[in-house]
């Protein structure tokens, strides 16, 4: 990878990614144009992209590029990536510009587009929350260290947790070493249709790439889990079901598809109330379909989510039923609905995998659509338990916790009463061999009683055994 205007050999550090957008008219380009668009997409574009945009000469040729840079950037019909980065240089254009730079080519402007800002930065003497504007209101820069760190959701993970860029008074930072590394992962990260190539005419040209006629495809959700995420707020998550798509079982190749997951809340009024996106790399089922997750953080109240799924060449939208968020801090007894699961579900979370929004602690778990198992599977189920009173006496809770599992209303089997003297616990049973259940559904019933306040919640959940 070339050392791009702005940038100083140090052997430093760099950066972390953020989401994505692309754009619709194509005016002709000059040189100058191509060369400063170049400039700016330094830390933006790969290794081999920039080889490729090297070795063309043509202006036809970069023009084409630059459809195609973008597109592979993008869902079908979204242009996010492309607007996030143009708004991005020029927010950079009027923080950073010196010397006759333009501030989206310099080493600053460079890593704001690809990483946004950083969560913090140090100077000499200081370290502050970012505010570049406090440079164009005192003078002349000072060499500081931009500081990123990585957070559970974020695509890319640094090594250790944290990545520190160093900048000089120019604006110029070193790149090398792991930090050129990580820089590569980041790149590489935006690419979401990895099948958009620059393929090259029998001339050496480019051929021009055009959008594929839109599929269409079923879509349905399975909501799975709700939640305490943090004080005064709920989190709700489930599955998606995309598909089949047309030809997709024909598919042979393996590769995940990149799946784009937009949720929104909608409160009673239909308003919407919060939204959340992600983006999935999964394989195809034998059936041709993709099975994802969606999830999206919700205050108390009474909600609808909306979910869209995008995929190379199609979109398409669902709704859920409506459903009751409650306070989970409130001083009374709640229990959350059951995640029933398999064991060995559970892997190292992964922000990009089809259950990203499934993960819990570090362990990322895997449900299945209409619970529905092997005679080979072991089950686990669990569901966490808010507002046990505390016994003023005692100085605790008493929460007792019972699983049973019935089929046509007869029991099963019954695990042993759980006694948690804390406010907030978590109930569990298993991993529950199914070798000895017939085919059949199945129920699994959670009883709860606060023998403090004299209370009671009950929650059910249905699961399937196939032969």
């Amino acid at each position: 990878m070339k050392i791009p205007t702005g940038v100083l050999p140090l052997g430093l550090v760099a950066l972390l990614a953020t989401p994505a957008f692309v754009s619709p008219l194509w005016a002709e380009i000059t040189k100058s144009d191509a060369q400063h668009w170049a400039r700016r997409v330094h830390l933006l574009a790969t290794a081999d992209e920039e080889k490729i945009l090297k070795d063309l000469k043509d202006l036809a040729d970069k023009e084409e590029f630059q459809r195609q840079f973008w597109a592979r950037r993008s869902v079908a019909g979204d242009g996010g990536f492309q607007q996030r980065v143009e708004a991005l240089w020029k927010r950079a254009d009027t923080l950073f510009s010196l010397d006759g730079t333009p501030g989206s080519e310099t080493g600053c402007g460079q890593v704001l587009t690809l990483l946004g800002d950083p969560h913090e930065v140090a100077g000499r003497e200081t370290t502050q929350k970012f505010d570049n504007q406090q440079y164009s209101r005192e003078g002349p820069r000072r060499p500081e260290v931009w500081i990123y760190r990585s957070r559970p959701t974020d695509p890319v993970q640094f090594v250790g947790g944290e990545l520190s860029l160093s900048f000089d008074d120019h604006c110029r930072f070193g790149e090398g070493g792991r930090g050129l590394e990580e820089l590569a992962a980041v790149a590489k990260r935006n690419i979401v249709r990895p099948e958009i190539n620059y393929a090259r005419g029998p001339a050496g040209k480019l051929t021009p790439w055009t959008e594929p006629a839109a599929l269409t495809f079923p879509l349905r959700l399975e909501p799975k889990l709700l939640l305490r995420a943090k004080p005064g707020t709920a989190y709700a998550a489930g599955l998606v079901r995309i598909g089949p798509l047309p030809n997709a079982s024909a598919d042979a190749s393996g590769a995940a598809r990149s799946v784009k997951v937009r949720t929104e809340a909608l409160d009673a009024s239909g308003a919407v109330a919060g939204t959340a996106e992600r983006t999935l790399s999964v394989g195809l089922e034998s059936d041709g379909a993709l099975v994802g997750s969606y999830g999206i953080p919700v205050k108390p109240g009474r909600y609808s989510l909306r979910v869209t799924a995008s995929v190379a060449g199609g979109t398409a939208t669902a709704s859920s039923e409506a459903f009751d968020v409650p306070d989970f801090d409130a001083p009374q007894l709640s229990v959350s609905p059951l995640l029933v699961y398999p064991e060995g579900s559970g892997a190292a979370p992964d922000p990009q995998g089809p259950y990203a929004a499934f993960t819990l602690g570090s362990t990322a778990i895997a449900p299945r659509l209409g619970n529905v198992f092997a005679r080979a599977d072991r089950l686990n189920v669990i569901a966490m338990l808010y507002g046990g009173k505390i016994d003023g006496a005692a100085g605790h809770a008493t929460l007792r916790a019972t699983f049973t599992i019935s089929k046509d209303g007869k029991p099963v089997a019954k695990g042993q009463e759980e006694v948690f003297e804390t406010a907030m616990a978590v109930a569990s049973v298993g991993p529950i061999p199914l070798t000895e259940y017939g085919p059949g559904t199945y129920q699994v019933r959670l009883e709860v009683k606060d023998a403090v306040a004299a209370t009671q919640e009950t929650r059910e959940a249905a699961f399937e055994v196939k032969p």
